[in-house]
């Protein structure tokens, strides 16, 4: 039985479990977690999801409660898109509303591809194995954001790598993003000139989605992983 059709008794059945027991158990193979459980794998604090939330930026779930009203919760996705921005922020600390626009250049049918090849790492001795076909998001001269592949390979077998998906128009990380869901069109020519900057540029910034969405997933599993990073402050 699919989640759309559970009763109260069913989420608070689904909730009560621990969280590496919920996935595959919603009827679409992903779990559900609360606000708490999202802090605890992302390190985006419960204000700053529900200020993601009131953006567009993550899609939150409302859950019957058996006391009346309702939970809020969040589908596995949203909850590795949420590790997905928070890692953007880290890496260029320019909060996390800028960081969503950039990463809302996917579509969320691509997202949905991204998520489920994230079960795919490894885990040894604590260190998160990287794998063919990663999926990389490069920000080029403060300017360019670029999707591509670890090792180049079609992106979800489907778009070649790399990709150019959005421009940062000015210092403020105002994101245009060209095309239907998010791709750029043949049409931009100048933005298809900046893909020479792969190989050719002054700097970039770039951050593994795969291994960061991925990282949160293995927390809400309960699985040993070394951190990389400790959660500081999550500026909007």
């Amino acid at each position: 039985m699919g989640w759309k059709s559970w009763t109260k008794e069913d989420w608070a059945q689904h909730l009560a479990l621990p969280t590496n027991e919920r996935t595959c158990t919603s009827g679409d193979g992903f779990g559900f977690f609360t606000d708490s459980e999202v802090t605890d794998a992302t390190g985006i604090s419960a204000g700053s999801l529900r200020l993601l939330q009131a953006k567009g930026a993550l899609q939150a779930t409302k859950a019957p409660a058996i006391g009346g009203g309702y939970l809020r919760v969040w589908h596995e996705i949203q909850v590795g898109k949420a590790a997905i921005i928070a890692a953007l922020n880290r890496a260029t600390g320019i909060g996390l509303r800028k960081s969503s626009a950039i990463i809302n250049c996917m579509s969320d049918d691509s997202w949905t591809d991204v998520f489920e090849t994230t079960r795919s790492h490894v885990v040894k001795d604590g260190v998160i194995l990287s794998y063919p076909g990663e999926l990389i998001l490069d920000i080029v001269m403060n300017k360019y954001i670029m999707l591509r592949t670890s090792d180049n390979s079609d992106i979800i077998g489907k778009i070649p790598s790399p990709t150019l998906i959005g421009h940062i128009v000015n210092e403020h990380a105002d994101v245009i993003v060209f095309g239907e869901k998010g791709m750029i069109t043949g049409a931009d020519n100048e933005f298809f000139d900046a893909h020479a900057l792969v190989e050719n540029y002054t700097f970039k910034t770039s951050i593994n989605l795969s291994v960061s969405s991925n990282a949160a997933y293995l927390r809400l599993m309960k699985r040993e992983i070394l951190e990389i990073y400790a959660p500081t402050g999550d500026k909007s």
